[in-house]
């Protein structure tokens, strides 16, 4: 799915990909990712119809908030979570009830439920 050959990429970029993931949450179900850069964001598009691929939509979506990255252990899937906006996409980009998604991937809900709350407390913060 990614690529095999990493020469093609130089030492900085890849610093900059693994500072750019930070791993949430890991089990035999899911594997969550916070999306910090735009190196990973271009890293883990590769393959999907994600817009994050685009430094322009990447910065757009990030300055608003968080982007999640839920990867499905069972079915070697991946989905892209935007919090502020409410949006969870299918590596074809289309729209998904993330619902139906919580009901084969409980752990995911949990860190949903987690991140949701630790969101709202830094926005009262800020009031």
């Amino acid at each position: 799915m990614y690529p095999d050959d990493l020469d093609q990429f130089t030492r900085g970029y890849i610093e900059r990909l693994l500072s750019g993931c930070r791993l949430v949450e890991i089990d035999s179900d899911v594997e969550i990712y916070s999306i910090e850069n735009y190196p990973a964001a271009a890293f883990w598009a590769v393959n999907t119809a994600w817009c994050i691929s685009d430094p322009l939509y990447y910065w757009k979506y990030k300055q608003d908030g968080p982007l999640i990255l839920f990867r499905s252990r069972k079915r070697s899937r991946d989905y892209l979570w935007h919090p502020i906006t409410g949006e969870f996409r299918n590596s074809r980009n289309k729209r998904c009830c993330i619902q139906s998604f919580w009901k084969s991937h409980p752990t995911a809900q949990t860190i949903f439920d987690e991140l949701n709350s630790a969101m709202n407390a830094t926005k009262n913060c800020l009031k």
